[in-house]
């Protein structure tokens, strides 16, 4: 009993803090700023609690999933910064190549779940992938009708 009330009360501040963020996001696009997120929480928690998996999830991430799924808010815009498992271990050595690897693949299992997806080669010198992940926002913005939207980038 304890254990499922712990999940349950981890769940509840995690909702809390997802729709606290969101509040903040639709704040700042009202008042007509482009939002940039490191990660969003669809990308981050999409492979462990909304993609189909071959065995069951604990209720606490079933229910996690659905709200990720059909109630949160998913970003206008996702910017992929790809690169080999081994370059990103390479330059941060967190982890494991086959832990990157995993992620990287979970990552763009995303890009038909969102409705704009760019990958971004990441293994180019960082002038070139700031660049092109700035060209990315200026073209998206340019072709979207209003003037408010959120960008995440995985």
């Amino acid at each position: 009993a304890f254990k499922s009330a712990k999940s349950f009360a981890s769940l509840g501040n995690k909702l809390a803090e997802e729709w606290y963020r969101q509040g903040l996001t639709w704040y700042h696009c009202r008042r007509g700023r482009i939002v940039l997120f490191d990660r969003h929480y669809f990308s981050d928690y999409y492979a462990y609690d909304v993609a189909p998996t071959s065995g069951p999830r604990p209720l606490a991430r079933r229910i996690h999933g659905y709200f990720l799924d059909r109630v949160y808010p998913r970003p206008d815009l996702v910017i992929l910064l790809d690169a080999p498992a081994e370059v990103l271990f390479a330059r941060k050595a967190e982890g494991t190549v086959e832990l990157l690897e995993r992620r990287r693949k979970d990552y763009l299992q995303i890009r038909d779940h969102v409705p704009n997806f760019a990958v971004v080669d990441a293994s180019q010198p960082t002038d070139n992938v700031v660049r092109d992940v700035r060209e990315r926002i200026i073209d998206f913005h340019r072709l979207q009708s209003s003037p408010s939207m959120t960008v995440e980038m995985p």
